[in-house]
């Protein structure tokens, strides 16, 4: 299951006047805070009711401006930290996906 972080596409092709690459981290970061109790939440929540999940970042870029944040919003519901699947040379380590999905039905729940 893919779970997008925020409700915007801000692409270059929808909102070209307005995209996450050109955002400042401070405005990237913001915009996920002040959206995730409307749209993050509530899509990790809808995901709890059908088992145990394991969250992951593709993207190595939002991994670095969003991984404290989002593991605060996974926190609150027990979930382990996300984890990476970001490529050195691409935006998928396909071999790490493998690994993850074979793990994915032993994915972690922090105890309280």
């Amino acid at each position: 299951m893919i779970l997008d972080l925020f409700p915007f596409a801000l692409n270059q092709y929808d909102t070209p006047s307005v995209t996450y690459r050109k955002m400042s981290l401070s405005r990237y970061r913001q915009l996920f805070q002040r959206t995730a109790p409307l749209y993050f939440d509530r899509k990790r929540d809808a995901i709890l009711q059908r088992g145990r999940p394991l969250f992951m970042f593709r993207y190595k870029a939002t991994r670095h401006a969003l991984v404290d944040l989002v593991n605060a919003e996974l926190a609150k519901r027990n979930i382990a930290p996300a984890q990476s699947i970001a490529g050195a040379n691409m935006p998928l380590d396909r071999e790490k996906l493998r690994q993850f999905c074979k793990l994915a039905q032993f994915a972690p729940i922090v105890d309280e």
